[in-house]
């Protein structure tokens, strides 16, 4: 029968080599907890978190390559844009210049300057100082006179077919007639003037007949007009008397009459010559009340 041999005895040393046996095990427990093994979760997370990443990383990449190309657009257009921009500038001043270049300096040797009447609308008159030396004509023809602004601002409203505008001088009524779509026939008896009118007619594009007429030539008829306008023609009592006459011509036919006037003399001349009740008062609204004769004040002379 096999004798089993007896255990080593330990003797005094065996509780020092249990103790340093127990003190070994946490720091081989310790040690080995960090060194990863091949196949950890930790480094099966990081495959999966980069894995994750790179599938991420074309829509990153093209979301920031289109706000960069947008960026790149507008640098782009920008510059468009700008000359665009100055283009139109230029064109504008380009065509301001060339408005300012053909404005005229002189009319039959008269020195003239523009000076501005209604709504855009502008005539050509004699420049202070620069009537002499050139041809003869009437002084106070080649001026623009208030009345003739009041006139012009209700025919323009007005509006009727046709107009014929008597002692016209610059024939601001005129021109805003025409430009609103009338057959506009400005009179004089200053041939002068009269070329006053087609050339401020003439530049701005204004379609404005012309014809020499002297209201106090009792063998000429009255030329033919829906509306007959006289503005500020009262230069003396003999003129406004004489168009007093051709007042009642045109009512006679069945033609409108407007008369603008300052307060001076001449204006009562008018009145006693033409017999009809009433005088002068402010401007109407509008020319369409069927009055026939307005009478409108053209403020102090």
């Amino acid at each position: 029968m096999p004798t089993r041999e007896p255990e080593p005895s330990l003797g005094s040393d065996a509780p020092k080599a249990r103790c340093d046996a127990l003190e070994r095990v946490p720091f081989l427990v310790f040690f080995k907890s960090k060194i990863p093994a091949p196949n950890l979760p930790q480094k099966q997370n990081s495959a999966v978190l980069r894995t994750q990443l790179k599938s991420q990383l074309p829509s990153v990449v093209s979301s920031e390559q289109r706000r960069t190309q947008r960026s790149i657009n507008n640098r782009k257009r920008a510059p468009l844009r700008t000359r665009s921009c100055m283009r139109r500038a230029i064109v504008t001043l380009a065509t301001a210049a060339f408005q300012v270049a053909a404005l005229r300096t002189t009319i039959r040797g008269h020195a003239v300057r523009r000076v501005d009447g209604l709504d855009n609308l502008w005539v050509y008159a004699v420049a202070y100082g620069g009537g002499d030396g050139g041809a003869p004509h009437d002084a106070l023809a080649t001026q623009l006179w208030p009345s003739a602004r009041i006139a012009a601002s209700l025919v323009a409203d007005a509006a009727p077919s046709t107009m014929v505008e008597i002692g016209c001088g610059l024939a601001l009524p005129s021109l805003a007639a025409a430009q609103a779509g009338v057959a506009a026939l400005a009179t004089d008896r200053d041939a002068v003037a009269l070329e006053f009118v087609s050339a401020a007619a003439a530049d701005q594009n204004i379609d404005v007949a012309t014809r020499v007429f002297d209201v106090e030539d009792a063998s000429s008829p009255l030329p033919p007009g829906d509306l007959v306008v006289l503005a500020d023609v009262f230069v003396t009592d003999r003129v406004a008397e004489a168009c007093a006459v051709r007042c009642e011509e045109a009512l006679g036919r069945g033609s409108d009459v407007l008369v603008v006037a300052a307060a001076r003399s001449t204006r009562d001349a008018f009145l006693r010559a033409i017999d009809r009740p009433g005088g002068f008062g402010p401007a109407p609204a509008r020319l369409d009340d069927g009055a026939g004769l307005w009478l409108v004040d053209g403020g102090a002379g």
